[in-house]
This record gives C-alpha cells, structure tokens and sequence, in this order.
C-alpha cells in the first residue's frame, strides 16, 4: 500500500464487486439505495444526486485511507 494507485486499484476493486454482487442479489431494486425513505418528492432528485455523488466517490476515499495508512507505518 505504499503506491496510492495500488490502494486505488483495490478500493475500485471491491467498489465493482460490491456493486455487482448488489445488483446480482436485489436486482433493479438496489437502485433504492439512492433514495432514503421518507423524503418528499420535491426534495428527491436532490438527495438522489447527493447520494450518487457519495457512492462514486467511496473508492477515492477508500484508497487515500488506505494509502495514508501504509504510509504511516513506515
């Protein structure tokens, strides 16, 4: 985990597997990760582009942790 684009490639990784295997065992319906219960219609596509964004950006995260984590170590 010394290289960022090792630790990328790990978060991208399991962000695909974690995707696939959601859409595999829920279908069309793991779209309704994207909208939180209880919203009102207005408010909607806002939040469902908020949370979106939030789900994409998961392995950039993941893998600036991982990487700062690696690089603490040494």
């Amino acid at each position: 985990t010394s290289h960022i684009i090792v630790t990328f490639a790990l978060a991208a990784l399991i962000f695909l597997g974690v995707t696939l295997i959601g859409f595999i065992k829920h279908g069309a319906k793991f779209l309704k990760f994207f909208v939180p219960e209880g919203v009102p219609l207005v408010m909607l596509p806002l939040l469902v582009v908020i949370e979106v964004i939030s789900y994409l950006t998961r392995p950039l995260s993941l893998s600036v942790r991982l990487f700062a984590k690696g690089e603490r170590k040494l």
